[in-house]
């Protein structure tokens, strides 16, 4: 307690507290990584609830993203470009039969660059959009 002046001249005594205001509430604490991983499987609505109080999403996005270009890259690596792309080329009526081998050779040198920058920029990109 403090010594303070009463309204009539005297000595009132005075809880610090009135006099500097009550300490604010700690900020809350955003959930870790791990937690959300595991919230957003076991208890969504409260993550959620909680991430709209103290938004946090770049290590999602990062987990996101380094999971996202794993499989690509797996998959790029193992994709049969011909058994992918020929039934498509065969059903193009304008494409000539000549061409098929060219375009396939184009597309299995190209598949594994494209994947990586999907998965790299355009996931980021649609994630923080939408």
């Amino acid at each position: 307690m403090t010594e303070a002046k009463g309204p009539y001249g005297g000595t009132a005594y005075v809880p610090i507290e009135k006099l500097y205001g009550e300490e604010p509430p700690p900020p809350p604490v955003p959930p870790s990584l791990l937690e959300q991983v595991v919230g957003v499987f076991s208890e969504p609505a409260a993550l959620f609830q909680r991430l709209a109080t103290t938004p946090v999403w770049k290590g999602a996005l990062s987990l996101m993203v380094a999971a996202n270009l794993v499989v690509t890259v797996l998959w790029a690596r193992k994709v049969d470009v011909d058994a992918m792309i020929r039934p498509m080329l065969e059903r193009n009526p304008r494409i000539p039969v000549d061409n098929y081998d060219a375009i396939i050779s184009m597309q299995s040198k190209m598949i594994l660059p494209f994947a990586l920058v999907g998965a790299l920029l355009a996931l980021p990109l649609i994630s923080l959009i939408a």
